[in-house]
């Protein structure tokens, strides 16, 4: 990536050290580094770490043309979903390499995820592993769960979910959430499973 094709970086990061530290390598290395119309986003993953996907989602409203790279404590299966599911466009561990760092950026910018082979490994095996085979009934959905699980499987988006049931977008989410933490799994795509091989 030739000097000119730096993209410019925002830096959402809270421990003060770290940040003043990623800053100077990223100047040192030719990056126009502001928060200021960033082209890339590197973030640090908050804590508690049941909180990532809301501060990621909050996140996306702050930058919303960004492409988000996370910096995560440990390289696992568990911490990548969520931040995968709210929009980040790669992971990184906290102690990562300043070259890995910058090949980070530059497939992200490009529109390309990253993330360790292995872990991508772990994410594909996820996705295409069989759903749970218990029955809804079993999870206790609400009413308004099952009708928001059952518009699920047809792959609505959660926009248009809102306007079909005539609630408001962050009700559904909510309802998408509860259902995610009743049925202990990660993602909307095993909801949509589930509802899809008729246990809705």
């Amino acid at each position: 990536m030739s000097l000119l094709e730096r993209p410019r970086v925002g830096l959402a990061i809270e421990d003060r050290w770290r940040k003043q530290g990623i800053e100077a390598f990223l100047t040192a290395e030719g990056f126009p580094v502001g928060d200021r119309n960033a082209e890339v986003v590197l973030a640090e993953a908050p804590r508690p770490w049941r909180d990532v996907r809301e501060a990621l989602l909050r996140l996306r409203s702050r930058f919303p043309r960004a492409k988000i790279l996370v910096f995560i404590p440990e390289l696992r299966y568990e911490y990548a979903d969520p931040c995968f599911t709210a929009g980040a466009m790669g992971l990184l561990h906290f102690n990562s390499e300043p070259a890995l760092i910058l090949q980070a950026i530059d497939a992200v910018r490009r529109g390309n995820i990253w993330a360790p082979r292995d872990l991508m490994a772990k994410a594909i095996r996820g996705l295409t592993e069989s759903p749970p085979t218990f029955a809804a009934a079993e999870f206790n959905f609400t009413r308004a769960e099952r009708r928001v699980l059952r518009a699920l499987r047809d792959e609505l988006t959660n926009k248009e979910i809102a306007s079909l049931l005539q609630v408001s977008e962050s009700t559904v989410k909510y309802h998408i959430s509860r259902m995610l933490q009743k049925a202990h799994v990660a993602s909307r795509h095993y909801l949509r499973r589930l509802a899809s091989n008729g246990k809705s």
